[in-house]
């Protein structure tokens, strides 16, 4: 039975001036681009990184995003950005909390909806394509042997 930790990863990220509003903290977008760097680091941790979505012929545009902002992150700050994938039989939904590593206070928290989309058709897939599964399952696999 695979755990929670099998699925998911954390990475570090460290503020930088560019990624600041004209308020001196980061600017909202930016948790949106966080988020990407922990969805990007887990699916290449597990084996099904963008370069093989494509070679296995399908694309998984981010198709429903929720953000909940609870405290601004700063210039210099360290951030723990966590993602897990909570499922990927119909979709790869994930969730994601964004912490300060130091003192761990939960800074940002959300969620994300990828469905499969057929490159050569442009048709999206109700259900997400057995390949990509067995992907998963494989990494499970070698996780608990």
């Amino acid at each position: 039975m695979p755990t929670t930790d099998m699925l998911s990863i954390t990475v570090e990220h460290i503020v930088a001036f560019h990624e600041l509003d004209p308020m001196n903290v980061v600017w909202h977008g930016n948790y949106i681009n966080f988020f990407e760097l922990a969805r990007a680091a887990l699916l290449n941790k597990i084996g099904l990184s963008y370069s093989t979505m494509k070679e296995l012929g399908y694309v998984w545009p981010v198709v429903k995003l929720n953000c909940k902002y609870i405290r601004s992150a700063q210039l210099g700050q360290k951030l723990a950005i966590r993602a897990e994938i909570t499922d990927y039989r119909n979709t790869i939904s994930m969730k994601f909390t964004i912490r300060d590593a130091e003192v761990g206070t939960l800074l940002t928290k959300g969620e994300t909806t990828q469905m499969a989309v057929h490159i050569a058709t442009g048709e999206s897939c109700m259900v997400s394509p057995l390949c990509m599964q067995e992907i998963i399952d494989n990494y499970l696999s070698r996780c608990t042997s």
